[in-house]
């Protein structure tokens, strides 16, 4: 039954495809092949890890009759082998075996095996059949015939590997009893011959038991306290155990003292099927549910729960239910919320590893609980997982999510580090991700920016400045923000951690802080006067609290864009451009006029003006490399002035201020300046440096000049029927009838048509009669 005891299928290659040379004696031929092996670098020589020699493997994995399917056995097959070489592979090797009835222990009266249907069948289907009639798990026997004769995983098995498959019947000093030889034989005889090791308490069983290391007695070996038969049977079928050169060794070879089938057995096991025993902290899959094996129970793990199980404890094993079930007891369902009875800790599963609760009042706020619903695990638990960072009352939503802190009822979420160190708070606080049943219990406040800090929502390219009572200010321009004194940084969130902000307008660079108004300028907040008639955005305490509001007296905002000549007065929401420094010094009333340097971004908030010129309406301008003079009026209008005789004639001046083209581009042309003027809401006509009243036959286009300009004139009191005038220094009288200029061509007619002997006749200078088209005579 081993004849291999001592290297039991000592694997010279990768575990999934070692090939082993049955007929090798263990003092001879063995030592070569590993030397070969050992040259071609294939040998694995990490030491074992996890090898318990008093539980080798738990009794419930051993002695599972359900452990595989004959479907899952033959695939399992199909990919340890691939293509048989020489068609004697248990892939495709058919085998013989006769019908047995059930096996009774004559020690014991225990059933052994129950009764096996023979026949001629598949190595795979024998292995399921066998497995069942014997409680023995179909992994188990794979394992077997893998340490025995490598036949698993080979691919051209020769005909001594085949006879002594399972090393059944075959001791280490004499041949292989000829009445078991042969595949099928050897499967029935030592899973049955595994089986009688605990129904019939036959040999070794559990409790201390003295193992050798090797045949050899001068090897020496230890006591043991065999916890399990399963670990009792594979000591009664290869009695011996790995010393520490062998488990140091990996699936080398250790010294002269070393055995190997039961380290191999141990090493196919976990690297085919995984973990050997149900009771270190492992997860089981039974039927696509989900337990955690501790301390002897078994906890359901939810769906809710199951991704930080499975980066905790790694991918489960599958086992039957009877398997899982017969040797756990039932814990409910598993939680997050962990307690180490030993110790009364309780913590807290997330990211692989357990975090502790300083608090049962902590706990609560994580929707746990001290006295309930915790899952009970022992220390191997915590050792295995570690311990993280102590638990907080800082808690994420979601992986790498927003941290939130728990405040009373609610749910407080950070944007960022920044927000959390503008309130206070630690900025890398411990942050574990709650639960969604504990988060529900919660109201999530909005999303706390630190102060000054711009956002925007993914996807969506406006930038927003959020301030004081949840309001939302949209950012017209980066510029406005470097003159307020902000950073441009933007902080990108999810379009939800806006929704409940409010959208509040667009932010001015006129702003208000502690109930005074400021105009950012430069980075610095400049006081500024409530006579501009600006638009304010009110910022808050918060925003204000981050920006450095300037001192002095409160001015006009006179602008200008860095590089720029043009200067403005910011005035009413309007950018009016000032004409000359001499106009700034009077508007400033100061020599040295306080000017604001700007971005242009800042300035285009404001639409442009009116202009204001060097002079005041009813002064007479024109622009540079222009010849054509105009009368500012009010409304931001220009008369066009057809001679300087209609201007003297209405008593203005004829003095001409130059100015630039820019200072007249925001004033509109409204047409030609007449002598003809309305003020107050009666209508003139400029003679001699006099509005006289005009008769209303004359008919003449009327020019309004405004109330600035009315204030300029000298005007008559009293009514005019009719409206008689003569050029200075000229005889020739004219009536203005029906806009035109009608010359009466004697004084006994003007008599006649004045109806009196002393007509009043206006003088006029040539340029203004000359404005006037000419009629038919009054003969």
């Amino acid at each position: 039954m081993a004849v291999l005891a001592l290297l039991g299928s000592l694997v010279v290659a990768a575990p999934a495809n070692a090939v082993v040379d049955a007929s090798a004696s263990v003092a001879a031929a063995a030592p070569a092949a590993l030397d070969t092996a050992v040259d071609s670098g294939i040998v694995k020589a990490a030491a074992v890890v996890g090898f318990n020699p008093e539980n080798i493997i738990s009794d419930s994995l051993f002695y599972d009759g359900n452990a595989m399917t004959a479907a899952e056995i033959q695939s399992f097959l199909d990919a340890k082998i691939g293509s048989c070489r020489n068609g004697k592979c248990l892939n495709v090797l058919n085998v013989s075996v006769s019908s047995r009835d059930a096996w009774v222990s004559q020690t014991t009266g225990n059933l052994v095996c129950s009764a096996l249907q023979g026949g001629t069948m598949r190595v795979s289907e024998l292995i399921y059949r066998i497995q069942v009639a014997c409680g023995v798990s179909a992994k188990v026997i794979l394992v077997t015939l893998q340490k025995e004769q490598g036949l698993t995983t080979s691919d051209a098995p020769s005909d001594w590997n085949l006879q002594a498959a399972m090393g059944a019947s075959c001791p280490d000093t004499a041949p292989c009893d000829p009445a078991y030889s042969g595949v099928g034989p050897q499967i029935v005889q030592g899973v049955r011959q595994i089986k009688i090791y605990k129904a019939g308490r036959f040999a070794m069983q559990p409790g201390v038991n003295y193992i050798g290391y090797n045949p050899n007695s001068a090897c020496g070996g230890t006591n043991l306290n065999i916890q399990n038969y399963a670990t009792a049977a594979l000591y009664n079928y290869t009695p011996y155990q790995p010393n520490a050169a062998a488990l140091a060794a990996g699936w080398g070879l250790g010294d002269g003292c070393s055995s190997y089938g039961n380290r191999n057995f141990y090493n196919y096991y976990t690297s085919w099927f995984g973990p050997t025993t149900t009771d270190a902290g492992s997860l089981y899959s039974v039927n696509g549910d989900i337990y955690l094996v501790t301390a002897g129970a078994r906890y359901h793990v939810t769906l809710a729960d199951w991704p930080d199980y499975r980066q905790a404890f790694g991918e489960p094993i599958g086992v039957s239910q009877s398997t899982l079930f017969n040797s756990t007891s039932d814990g409910g369902a598993a939680t997050r919320y962990v307690l180490n009875p030993s110790t009364s800790v309780v913590a807290y599963l997330n990211g692989g590893s357990l975090h502790r609760f300083a608090t049962c009042s902590l706990v609560s706020a994580w929707g746990g609980s001290c006295s309930a619903s915790l899952t009970r695990v022992g220390p191997e638990v915590f050792a295995q997982l570690g311990t993280g960072a102590e638990m907080t009352s800082y808690a994420r939503l979601t992986s790498g999510g927003l941290i939130h802190r728990i405040s009373g009822s609610s749910l407080i979420p950070y944007a960022n580090a920044a927000a959390l160190k503008a309130d206070g708070r630690p900025t890398a606080p411990y942050a574990a991700v709650m639960t969604a049943a504990a988060a529900s219990t919660y109201t999530i406040e909005r999303v706390q920016f630190a102060p000054g800090a711009l956002v925007r929502a993914a996807g969506d390219e406006r930038v927003y400045l959020p301030v004081d009572g949840g309001r939302l200010l949209y950012v017209p321009s980066f510029g406005v923000v470097a003159d307020l004194g902000l950073s441009s940084s933007v902080t990108v969130v999810s379009a939800s951690s806006l929704g409940s902000w409010s959208k509040a307008g667009t932010l001015s660079p006129a702003v208000s802080c502690g109930g005074k108004t400021y105009f950012g300028a430069s980075g610095k907040l400049v006081p500024l006067s409530a006579e501009a008639g600006l638009t304010v955005s009110g910022l808050g305490a918060g925003v204000c609290g981050v920006l450095t509001p300037g001192t002095g007296a409160a001015a006009n905002a006179f602008v200008q864009v860095s590089g720029q000549p043009e200067i403005y007065l910011l005035q009413n929401d309007q950018a009016r451009h000032i004409g000359s420094m001499a106009k700034l010094v009077e508007l400033a009333g100061s020599s040295k006029p306080r000017v604001l340097t700007v971005t242009a971004d800042t300035l285009a908030v404001y639409p442009k003006g009116a202009a204001i010129l060097d002079v005041a309406p009813g002064a007479l301008v024109r622009a540079a490399g222009d010849e054509r003079v105009y009368l500012p009026v009010d409304g931001g209008r220009l008369l066009y002035v057809p001679s300087f005789g209609v201007v003297a004639d209405l008593g203005l001046s004829s003095s001409v201020t130059v100015v630039s083209a820019s200072s007249l581009g925001s004033w509109s042309k409204a047409g030609t300046l007449s002598p003809a003027v309305s003020c107050g809401g009666k209508t003139y006509f400029g003679a001699s440096g006099k509005l006289v009243p005009l008769s209303a036959e004359a008919g003449l286009t009327v020019s309004g000049l405004g109330a600035t300009v009315c204030q300029k004139t000298v005007r008559e009191d009293g009514t005019s029927s009719r409206t008689f005038v003569r050029a200075d220094g000229q005889e020739e009288i004219y009536l203005l009838q029906e806009g035109r200029a009608r010359h009466v061509t004697s004084m006994g007619r003007l008599i006649e048509i004045a109806r009196t002997p002393t007509p009043s006749v206006l003088t006029v200078t040539s340029g203004t009669l000359a404005t006037i088209p000419a009629g038919a005579a009054v003969n």
